[in-house]
């Protein structure tokens, strides 16, 4: 009689050991299972959760210290990197020039918050014949602008810069379509703007205090406060589109700070770099420390770096493989903080499916070596037969592993199919549950996660109901292959170690 045919009789004839083992490897595989799903679900919604997210990251030091340029470099040279850029900002007066507010959907206005409130937010200050509140400039190093790229705004019309005019400081400007309509500026048109630096100890002495507040913007156009004046022209070359709104009718604390620098984006004028720093000079002749203490004639204005991913996927590994280059207290950040919450429940979830998934491995090498040494001596009586009929250790030992792995694969493809089951049902519960408690504990707000230079960048919020339909529990080709050989293998492995003993021993004794 061959193997083969003599391990299935032997499982047959033997079907109360067949069953403890059936049973056994039932119970352990379910529990792998399930750790296995759980992590899966969990790790694919957490992926599902990051492709919502503009694969767009930022530098900042703990000490608040300004990055260098070879730092910036050093980290926009990783290969997850698909570009990189770096802003400066500062501003620039006009008295003709009117601030826009954008348009503001009133559905979309959070409860207990008014158009009105909304309106305050979005900036600008003309009063009394004072200036408009200095318009944002940004120094761009790149042709084509990062916030393009990650979707921020889209250029409706015109041109973006050159390298040429990036290099050179040409007097060129990229502005909103909704800023050129307010101010009848088209491609071509003229700004004329206004570099200064206010005297603001002068401006005090005669600025009104009204209400606690210090009205010192009324002064900011008269030629007597002003310590610097440079005029300044710029040819319009581009003008873009504002591609999201940021009200959301659920979260009124991120409406507001939102609101402000959306207000700024709209108004926000994109100028070559190099004409931008022209200008921080021309004030630093006449305060080295207008901008700020550590100002210099080669640096005289912070850097914003922003990476650009080519995955949004990748934020973990770019994380880990910038903070081996840059130095200590000097940190990555990205939008994926937007869903802290919900990330930081994932995290616990996979770490509990790491916990079962870790017992299950460890609890079928244990249990089945000592369960398999009990059978199998029970059975040493049956191998010393077959031993002393000549049968080599060899097919003694594949019979063995037949019958076992037979009785194994039966019970790992049923535990497959009810460790799926109980863990849709189970993890699903327990992260709701996770989400629940974690939105309540975070008491931080929006600002406390995200930096002020990723705001405009974060993705739409996500209700807890939404993240958990998101949730799907199922097990791809490869993670199924990979537990069958995994726990088959587990299984294998402690059945060698019960019988290569009594294989090994001289048949006679087998049958002592």
């Amino acid at each position: 009689m061959n193997v083969m045919k003599r391990a299935f009789l032997s499982m047959t004839r033997k079907s109360g050991q067949s069953s403890i083992i059936f049973l056994l490897v039932l119970l352990l595989s379910v529990f792998l299972s399930v750790g296995m799903s759980t992590r899966y679900a969990t790790y694919q919604t957490e992926m599902n959760l990051r492709t919502r997210l503009p694969a767009i990251a930022t530098l900042r030091s703990a000490d608040f210290y300004q990055p260098t340029l070879e730092m910036i470099e050093a980290v926009g040279a990783l290969p997850y990197v698909l570009d990189y850029d770096f802003k400066s900002w500062t501003y620039l007066f006009s008295e003709e020039l009117e601030w826009i507010r954008p348009e503001v959907d009133s559905t979309l206005i959070p409860e207990g918050m008014t158009l009105e409130d909304i309106v305050a937010f979005q900036g600008g200050h003309r009063h009394n014949g004072g200036l408009v509140n200095q318009f944002p400039v940004v120094g761009v190093n790149q042709p084509y602008l990062t916030d393009v790229q990650s979707e921020l705004i889209s250029l409706s019309s015109g041109r973006f810069m050159t390298e040429a005019e990036i290099d050179a400081g040409a007097d060129v400007a990229i502005i909103s379509r909704g800023f050129a309509e307010l101010n009848h500026l088209e491609i071509g048109s003229t700004l004329y703007l206004e570099n200064n630096l206010i005297d603001g100890e002068a401006i005090s002495e005669y600025a009104p205090v009204i209400g606690g507040i210090q009205f010192s913007f009324h002064y900011w156009h008269r030629d007597e406060f002003k310590i610097a004046h440079q005029p300044i022209e710029l040819e319009v070359i581009g003008i873009f589109e504002v591609q999201r709104g940021f009200l959301y009718p659920d979260d009124p604390i991120r409406t507001h700070g939102e609101t402000i620098f959306a207000s700024q984006l709209h108004n926000q004028i994109y100028i070559p770099r190099q004409r931008q720093m022209e200008m921080a000079r021309y004030l630093m002749h006449y305060d080295p420390t207008y901008f700020f203490s550590d100002a210099t004639e080669d640096q005289p204005l912070r850097l914003e770096p922003l990476f650009l991913l080519h995955d949004p996927r990748d934020i973990n590994n770019f994380t880990q493989a910038a903070s081996e280059i840059l130095p200590e207290n000097w940190n990555i950040y990205d939008t994926s903080a937007a869903f802290a919450p919900f990330i930081s429940s994932m995290d616990t979830i996979l770490w509990i499916s790491d916990l079962v998934s870790i017992g299950a491995i460890i609890a079928t090498v244990t249990i089945l070596s000592l369960l398999f040494t009990l059978l199998i001596h029970e059975r040493r009586y049956e191998i010393g037969i077959y031993r002393t009929l000549g049968e080599s250790r060899k097919k003694v030992m594949i019979q063995l592993l037949i019958e076992v792995a037979t009785l194994s694969v039966v019970a790992m493809m049923l535990a497959l199919f009810i460790g799926n089951h109980l863990s849709n049902t189970i993890s699903r519960d327990m992260l709701e549950r996770e989400f629940i408690r974690q939105e309540q504990e975070d008491s931080s707000g929006f600002a406390d996660h995200i930096p002020f230079e990723l705001f405009l960048f974060t993705p739409e919020p996500v209700s807890i109901e939404e993240m958990v339909n998101t949730y799907n529990v199922s097990l791809n080709v490869s993670n199924t292959a990979f537990f069958f050989a995994f726990q088959l293998g587990s299984v294998l492995f402690s059945t060698i170690i019960s019988i290569i003993y009594l294989v090994r021993l001289d048949p006679k004794k087998l049958l002592l």
